[in-house]
């Protein structure tokens, strides 16, 4: 996300729970990616946790946006 995208979803947090629990959540998905990039290579295993994790944040960032439209 842009820092644009990041002030928006924080003005809104405070009046949008839902807002804020994705926002929670999106946080908390990128902080476990950063962790596998940290790594020199990857198990099969952490690779497709990997996929995963990204395809979760992604959906979360696209539910945010969603949100955001309507404000």
């Amino acid at each position: 996300m842009d820092s644009r995208e990041i002030e928006l979803i924080e003005k809104q947090t405070p009046r949008d729970p839902l807002l804020r629990e994705l926002y929670r959540k999106h946080k908390e998905l990128d902080r476990r990616l950063q962790k596998f990039g940290k790594k020199p290579f990857l198990t099969s295993a952490e690779e497709r946790e990997e996929r995963e994790l990204k395809k979760l944040k992604l959906a979360q960032k696209d539910r945010m946006m969603k949100i955001l439209k309507k404000h």
